[in-house]
């Protein structure tokens, strides 16, 4: 049976906006900190660019987690079946990682905040893809990776003006 791509986005924007609830609920005073983007970039995103111009950006959210407005970061998340190549990443050229962050550095830089990409593959733990180089596993041009458990272990105040 196919899996539906769209379906299985949703779920991992779900899963990751669960992850974070639970792990700023003392910070925040909130079970549900962080919950999914309905519109999940696409208002904003891509073609709609021009939308920008035309709508008051106050309450705007950008990327797939409604994150509380103290939250320093816009998030992307992305869970593909198959991992890039090893000789991609190696190249460093890897057009899959390019759309990612080309996508969150835009969605970002919109919001006024940093990016930071959540992402999975099948059999293949969650990483970060950011700016931040603590407990980095590995680089892919000028960003970081590192497991989503090593960045959720960082002090709250990495996370929250």
């Amino acid at each position: 049976m196919a899996i539906n791509s769209k379906n299985k986005g949703n779920t991992y924007e779900r899963k990751i906006a669960n992850v974070l609830s639970d792990r700023f609920a003392q910070h925040l005073g909130l079970d549900n900190g962080f919950v999914r983007n309905v519109d999940s970039g696409s208002y904003f995103g891509a073609s709609n660019q021009t939308r920008l111009k035309s709508h008051i950006l106050d309450n705007a959210r950008f990327g797939d987690i409604v994150a509380p407005p103290s939250f320093k970061f816009v998030l992307e998340c992305k869970h593909y079946k198959a991992a890039p190549s090893f000789t991609m990443m190696i190249k460093q050229d890897c057009k899959l990682f390019d759309g990612w962050i080309a996508q969150a550095q835009r969605d970002a830089n919109n919001a006024g905040k940093r990016m930071m990409i959540i992402a999975k593959f099948n059999n293949v733990p969650d990483f970060v893809i950011s700016d931040d180089q603590r407990n980095a596993f590995g680089r892919y041009n000028q960003f970081w990776m590192t497991s989503l458990s090593d960045w959720l272990a960082k002090a709250d105040q990495d996370f929250f003006d």
